[in-house]
């Protein structure tokens, strides 16, 4: 039943001085039509992203291009019309319910990983002014899932889908690599009053491509 993907950034590797020899595609172009190419593509599903200020926010900074946005161009170009650019950095979504909404917002923080998983969350949730709160923050960056209700917010990290890389083992840094599917229900003013959560865990590459995972009855 679920026809929405959130993704909160970093949604290609982009290029510069230290991973451009690590690069299986060159160019914004070519990483480009490689996403294109191979991200997951389901009838019914549509995928919302925001992107970052590293990786892809690479390429923004030098040469001043919108790479969310050229992207989901170029995916149109090609046919595809489920990739839809939220913004840069961060986006906010409107959870309307007939008396009301709840907001929930995308992130692509900046920093580096701290020792405890939740501390990030946590000083993002307290630096927010009190009447600018979402009921629900998505974070991404930091390659961690996490839940915790900070301030009336829950905040997810939403882990991350590439596999522990040699620049995260030189900085001892652990990738959580899955998904998680969110279910939220809201009251008729559209306060969020249930939230559950359940996180599909993935190994490394050779894992997976080993044999098919099947999953128990």
């Amino acid at each position: 039943g679920i026809n929405t993907v959130y993704h909160t950034g970093n949604i290609v590797d982009g290029r510069c001085s230290f991973n451009e020899f690590e690069l299986h595609a060159h160019g914004i172009t070519d990483q480009c039509h490689y996403l294109i190419d191979h991200y997951p593509k389901r009838k019914g599903i549509t995928t919302y992203y925001i992107t970052g200020e590293c990786h892809e926010g690479w390429w923004q900074k030098r040469e001043g291009l919108n790479f969310g946005r050229y992207l989901e161009f170029e995916a149109k170009d090609r046919g595809r019309t489920d990739l839809v650019y939220l913004g840069f950095v961060e986006a906010t979504v409107r959870l309307r319910m007939r008396g009301g909404e709840a907001t929930m917002m995308l992130m692509h923080p900046g920093g580096g990983s701290s020792y405890a998983v939740s501390y990030k969350p946590q000083k993002i949730i307290e630096s927010f002014t009190g009447g600018e709160k979402p009921s629900i923050l998505l974070i991404g960056h930091f390659h961690k899932m996490s839940y915790n209700l900070i301030r009336n917010v829950h905040v997810f990290q939403a882990g991350c889908t590439q596999d522990q890389t040699t620049f995260m083992r030189k900085k001892q840094i652990a990738a959580h690599v899955g998904f998680l599917t969110v279910r939220v229900q809201q009251d008729a003013r559209g306060a969020v009053r249930r939230v559950q959560q359940e996180w599909t865990n993935y190994f490394d590459r050779k894992y997976h491509a080993s044999a098919p995972t099947v999953f128990p009855r």
